[in-house]
């Protein structure tokens, strides 16, 4: 049976993880997926092996960077994934490196310097019941919360928080909120969110204006993007075009402008066809979200 379910972090890991993703479908033929650059960093557990990028077979667990180009994915037969999604300044905590090295990748778990990653993740692709494999990942993300630097955590804590919700703030005067200087806050910010404070400015902006499209009946592009933080129409039509390889109006055509950075909540309604694009995934999505807080 067909199953998508969104399941929440426990209390002490909200902070941190926006939600795990859990998906399971048998698909027939092929299934193109466009991914997006949205902000989050993420940890793909693949309980199958059948999605493809760029030809190649992806690895049985990954991460996935900080992504400033669109992607697209095939998927083949079975797709059974756990996905962890970070906050956006949530993930540094839980890897040692520096998250712009992965930017605009997808690296296999085995190919990072730290065993204890492997060892969680090749549980979890063993593992087929779901409640367990999420109460042993929850485990083991508390116990790398042990060394966590809680001052340059709620230092990015504040500064995402300030980009989301203030557009017009510059990148100057949010490193003064932090307290840091601009260079040491740039450099900071980049290690630990994976992206630089330019860039990511660019990717927030641009997920504003997906809300923008998705909340509003009446497209007014222009209006849109000055409301976004776009300088003008024409800023917006550039940013938008990198982001996704194609206009707004040719995206529109074909995909439902959700935001997933400003409107994750949203995946907890009941109308979950404004959200999933079941044409792809040819599945009706049942939500889960009786975890204990």
């Amino acid at each position: 049976m067909n199953k998508c379910k969104i399941i929440l972090p426990t209390l002490r890991l909200s902070p941190f993880i926006k939600y795990y993703w859990v998906l399971d479908i048998n698909i027939t033929g092929c299934r193109v997926k466009q991914n997006i650059p949205n902000g989050s960093i993420e940890v793909v557990i693949q309980r199958s092996t059948s999605i493809l990028m760029n030809g190649s077979k992806l690895p049985h667990s990954y991460i996935c960077g900080q992504f400033l180009l669109p992607v697209q994915l095939v998927s083949q037969q079975r797709v059974n994934v756990i996905t962890i999604i970070f906050h956006s300044h949530g993930a540094k905590p839980f890897f040692s490196f520096p998250l712009d090295k992965i930017s605009n990748e997808r690296i296999d778990i085995n190919n990072i310097e730290d065993n204890a990653w492997r060892k969680i993740c090749k549980v979890i692709e063993q593992e087929q019941d779901d409640n367990n494999a999420i109460n042993k990942i929850e485990e083991f993300l508390i116990s790398r919360l042990l060394h966590l630097n809680e001052l340059n955590f709620n230092r990015m804590k504040k500064a995402v928080q300030t980009i989301t919700n203030n557009h017009e703030q510059s990148i100057n005067s949010i490193a003064g909120l932090t307290c840091l200087g601009y260079r040491q806050f740039n450099r900071i910010f980049t290690d630990c969110i994976g992206v630089s404070p330019k860039e990511f400015v660019k990717v927030v902006r641009f997920q504003r204006y997906l809300d923008f499209l998705y909340s509003s009946s009446n497209h007014k592009y222009g209006q849109n993007a000055v409301n976004s933080g776009y300088y003008d129409q024409s800023h917006q039509i550039k940013d938008f075009k990198l982001f996704t390889g194609s206009s707004v109006h040719n995206y529109i055509k074909t995909n439902c402008p959700y935001s997933e950075y400003f409107r994750h909540h949203c995946i907890f309604q009941t109308d979950i066809s404004k959200i999933v694009n079941i044409k792809d995934y040819q599945c009706l999505c049942s939500l889960n979200l009786n975890r204990d807080m």
